[in-house]
């Protein structure tokens, strides 16, 4: 048994406030698509039974079947392979063997983004692997299937999600602590939430001009609902990412910064409070435009924003992934039992 002394539990912010706290709908075939897409990546990546078991538990498709309830069958099934890909992927440099291996990780990215050139053939056999395999497949479905403007968009997102994942690298390979700023300025991008965006418009077959994407008040939109889905995201896995010694979370770097446990996990909580609030008017701020069609094009597109954020939410207590069986409880007390002192705690250089 772990010595108790070794532990506190701090108590979570209210995290089902506002637009939150209504329950999710859920899309009417995702029981059947996220066996179908859980069973192609395990297929496709000849996971052991083991493995393939924790992809089941991880439920990852049910953060699809909330944020796009309404989704088209194909493309509903196509963002639910996305997301079952996106997770074991990003664990990679999270927790896996290239979290402090700047030149190997690289070399990953470009192999991914490769395939996302016309000609895929020239990607060195050596670089890639069954998951960028799985997401060439992925891309090819988007790139016959979406508007010219919907592939523009989810491309610079997943750019900017490998350069993000390449800096949390580069800091871990170096022991460097970030300031609070800006680890959220890179969370922003690694936390992988930005290509959702792009992907709903998909799955909905929404038509809007790129002009609405070009307002000042539509990235700050993005970047409120990156923002809020990040820090609910680190404050939820923090318990796993401490045991796993995963620093870049922002609850870790503001306790390395000097915060206590507790006054870390309500300093993230205000600022999702701020973000979330900030959202509301940022809505009041979109461009308008005469045309019904596409009036009612960004009403869905700004439900699927506010849907991302919940299903980030609603999903984390329905996995097993951050909390194991013990979800129910900890949605019910809001307690979290995290170390002390955890290890990263010691072994950081801070650059001011």
């Amino acid at each position: 048994m772990a010595d108790s002394s070794k532990y506190i539990t701090v108590q979570l912010p209210n995290l089902f406030v506002d637009f939150l706290a209504e329950e999710p709908l859920l899309h009417p075939q995702f029981a059947e698509i996220c066996r179908q897409s859980d069973e192609a990546i395990c297929r496709a990546c000849e996971y052991d039974p083991r493995v393939c078991k924790v992809v089941q538990r991880g439920k990852f498709c049910r953060f699809v079947a909330i944020a796009a309830p309404h989704a088209r069958e194909f493309q509903f099934r196509t963002y639910c392979d996305w997301v079952n890909w996106v997770f074991p992927f990003d664990d990679l440099f999270d927790n896996g063997y290239l979290r402090a291996d700047f030149i190997a990780a690289k070399q990953k990215m470009v192999a991914l983004l490769t395939g996302t050139r016309e000609d895929i053939t020239q990607t060195p056999r050596e670089d890639r692997c069954d998951l960028i395999e799985f997401h060439n497949g992925i891309w090819r479905r988007i790139q016959a299937t979406a508007p010219r403007g919907v592939q523009r968009r989810f491309l610079k997102t997943l750019h900017d999600f490998c350069d993000a994942v390449l800096d949390q690298v580069g800091n871990c390979s170096t022991n460097r602590l970030p300031t609070v700023e800006e680890i959220l300025a890179t969370r922003r991008q690694s936390a992988g939430v930005a290509p959702l965006f792009p992907l709903f418009e998909f799955a909905n077959s929404l038509v809007i001009p790129d002009s609405f994407f070009e307002a000042p008040a539509t990235i700050e939109l993005q970047d409120l609902a990156m923002d809020s889905a990040l820090l609910q995201n680190d404050l939820l896995s923090y318990q796993k990412e401490e045991s796993e010694g995963v620093p870049h979370n922002v609850v870790a770097v503001s306790r390395m910064r000097g915060m206590s446990a507790q006054d870390a996990f309500d300093f993230v909580g205000q600022m999702l409070d701020e973000r979330l609030k900030g959202i509301a008017h940022c809505i009041a701020r979109l461009p308008k435009y005469k045309d019904e069609r596409i009036t009612e094009d960004i009403d869905s597109y700004i439900e699927g924003v506010k849907n991302t954020i919940k299903a980030n939410l609603y999903w984390s207590f329905t996995s097993e992934r951050y909390f194991g069986k013990a979800q129910d409880l900890v949605k019910k007390t809001g307690h979290l039992r995290v170390m002390r002192d955890p290890p990263f705690m010691k072994s950081r250089t801070m650059l001011h």
